[in-house]
């Protein structure tokens, strides 16, 4: 599957890309077994144009890949429902005969390739039959599935979104039931992808979609990748061969924060040659049996939409004890799926069904302190256009604060916020029922509440990385923060920086400001952006700071960051970034020569890759790598506050703090960095 480049490396390299590619394009590699230590060295593109597919990939016995030879694939139904494969193409005479009804290949100048490839045979990037599998784990999931196929993956195996777009509107057109994307990306703004998957859902197509395999055991946080965060797609997560979660399937929630992935399947398949692991394998498990129930349906005059189909699916699923956010409803159960359907036999109508999506929070991890603001957002997954009462059945309903009544077709994500009060009983709980016409579903809610001893604010307004968020790469950092009883807010993307906002906290943590990603709004056109901070804003900070404010700001060299917005936004305070990146090489580093000072009290090294700082000559240079100044602070006089600046974030992200580089201390110092803004330490 295509898997996203994690945007917690400091690898985006700015110049000059648009001038030698202006289509966004997806390029395949191997990628062996998951290591704990990631790597975050350059991948030498730009982040977001460049995205790579990832096979997980284990050769047992002979180093040649032969045909699949699948195991229990029966010959094809003569009106089988139609799935397409958007993927490396099929080669149709490793299949039962007569298994593949249509092929079209897109790789083609008019979607932006640099090549022809008019076959529809297998391109077998690395020789690696990817479509053929894929296809093959559809039939030995199905016993109606056909394949249509739609090769957009190249030999070279690169693709490109309007190759991707092309395919999904031509599945449309060959009147495919069931459309399987065994691929993924980091998320882009304006993704063309998302309107095609909108426009088959539509016209009644159900998308499958592998969830990612960015999961690193859990450590990378929110992974999920685009297209499988969309919230009307199936978005399917990887079992092992014991049917656990497998440590590279990627988990949600999404930064919105929407609940994925949706199910989970067995993530793996075999040949004569090879073992073969990764989402990529999910996905058409799942594929399979959707078409399996669309035939169902048909057979017993059952009439259906995408969103029943994903009702029934996630209603039914057998329960797994894991979190949600890890593996969704649980384990597929196409039987229990096939029992929902039955009770609806010879339905005139399309039937009412309800799923709501995540059956409890707050997350197992999330701490919340009296006067905390939370915000989720609850999915309402159902079989048609519903009117929904929604009750609140609680001891505290004051505290709960939904929509009353909404109407959903399908898919749509309804606000949640949780108002804790600054003072009342420890343990708030809620039973949120959604009731519809003859269905409903409900969501749970507990959690205890404590007294902070601060309260501190993630400020990730103004970064483009859908990782950047205490759902993400920065969820070790919450977890630290909240088991030392500092309550933690974060600033959201789109959120307006005002003094007003600022002043409610005692600290604010600025991650990964100004951060590049890509416009695909014109997806012929592509272009780099960032999200700098506007005058008023700058204003905001200084303003905080001059009285009394903790400010903490971490960030990354231009590969990563539009540092010429970051030292915008430091100009008041003497700091800046160099555009350079320490090391050159992109290898992470032990960062040893500190100064002795509260902040570096007790810590001997910590991890670091990143740009150099300017440190202002009323302020203290903390940590030097060579002649590099890594880490500086600034105590105002009289009245105004305390600041922090670095030119990484590898001693705040998940690997950092959970000890998987090199350095032992990056705890110890994220702790007393926000310890000592407060004047706590």
């Amino acid at each position: 599957m295509l898997s996203p480049i994690n945007s917690s490396r400091d690898s985006f390299i700015k110049a000059n890309v648009f001038t030698e590619m202006t289509i966004m394009t997806h390029a395949l590699e191997p990628y062996d077994l998951p290591s704990n230590k990631p790597s975050k060295g350059s991948t030498g593109t730009l982040k977001g144009i460049a995205i790579v597919i990832v096979l997980l990939i284990i050769v047992a016995g002979l180093t040649a890949i032969i045909s699949p030879q699948l195991p229990n694939i029966i010959s094809p139904p003569k009106n089988g429902v139609r799935v397409a494969v958007v993927d490396t193409g099929v080669d149709s005479t490793d299949l039962p005969m007569g298994s593949v009804v249509a092929s079209r290949s897109f790789i083609l100048p008019q979607y932006g390739y640099d090549l022809m490839d008019t076959s529809t045979d297998d391109a077998r990037p690395d020789d690696v039959p990817h479509g053929t599998l894929v296809a093959s784990t559809i039939l030995s999931s199905s016993s109606n599935a056909v394949i249509v196929n739609a090769k957009t993956i190249s030999s070279e195996g690169s693709a490109t979104t309007l190759g991707i777009v092309a395919a999904i509107y031509w599945a449309m057109e060959q009147n495919c039931s069931v459309i399987n994307l065994s691929l993924g990306s980091d998320p882009t703004l304006g993704d063309p992808i998302a309107n095609a998957i909108d426009d088959a859902i539509s016209q009644g197509v159900v998308v499958v979609s592998s969830a990612g395999n960015s999961g690193d055991s859990g450590t990378s946080g929110s992974s999920i990748s685009s297209p499988a965060m969309f919230p009307n797609v199936i978005a399917v997560g990887a079992l092992d061969e014991l049917g656990e979660p497998a440590d590279y399937t990627s988990s949600g929630p999404t930064r919105d924060p929407i609940m994925k992935p949706d199910i989970m399947a067995a993530g793996y398949v075999s040949t004569s040659s090879a073992l073969y692991y990764g989402t990529s394998f999910s996905s058409p498990r799942v594929a399979g049996k959707v078409a399996d129930m669309i035939s169902y349906c048909n057979e017993n005059g059952i009439p259906y939409t995408p969103g029943l189909i994903k009702a029934a699916l996630m209603k039914s699923a057998t329960h797994m004890n894991y979190p949600e956010y890890l593996v969704g409803a649980g384990k597929v159960n196409y039987d229990g799926a096939i029992q929902i359907l039955s009770s609806f036999n010879s339905s005139s109508t399309v039937p009412n069904l309800t799923y709501i999506n995540p059956k409890e929070l707050p997350l197992d991890y999330e701490r919340l302190f009296y006067n905390d603001n939370y915000t989720f957002g609850v999915q309402v997954i159902n079989s048609k256009e519903i009117a929904y009462t929604i009750n609140v059945t609680s001891s505290t309903p004051d505290v709960f604060e939904i929509p009353s009544s909404v109407v959903v077709n399908q898919t749509d994500i309804i606000p949640l916020q949780i108002h804790v009060p600054s003072t009342g009983p420890t343990l708030f709980s809620a039973n949120i029922t959604f009731t519809g016409d003859d269905t409903s579903d409900y969501l749970s809610i507990s959690f205890t509440a404590a007294d902070a001893v601060a309260h501190v604010a993630l400020d990730v307004s103004h970064s483009t990385w859908s990782i950047d968020t205490h759902y993400g790469q920065f969820r070790e950092l919450y977890k630290l923060l909240t088991k030392n009883s500092i309550s933690v807010t974060e600033f959201g993307l789109g959120t307006t920086i005002s003094y007003d906002l600022l002043s409610r906290y005692d600290a604010v943590l600025v991650l990964d400001p100004c951060s590049w990603n890509v416009n695909e709004t014109d997806p012929v056109h592509p272009e780099e952006y960032s999200l700098p901070y506007a005058p008023d804003e700058i204003k905001a900070y200084e303003t905080y700071f001059n009285n009394s404010g903790g400010i903490f700001i971490a960030g990354l060299s231009n590969r990563s960051l539009d540092t010429s917005a970051v030292n915008d936004l430091l100009s008041w305070s003497g700091f800046s970034f160099s555009a350079n990146r320490y090391p050159a090489n992109g290898n992470y580093v032990e960062v040893n020569n500190l100064v002795a000072h509260a902040i570096t009290a007790g810590v001997t090294s910590f991890d670091f890759v990143g740009a150099n700082l300017t440190v202002p000559e009323n302020g203290t240079v903390l940590a030097w790598y060579s002649d590099v100044a890594t880490l500086g602070s600034l105590e105002g006089n009289g009245t105004a506050g305390r600041m922090v600046v670095t030119g990484t974030n590898f001693f705040i992200d998940n690997w950092g703090l959970t000890s998987k580089y090199d350095a032992g201390d990056d705890r110890t110092l994220a702790l007393q960095i926000v310890l000592w803004l407060m004047n706590k330490i």
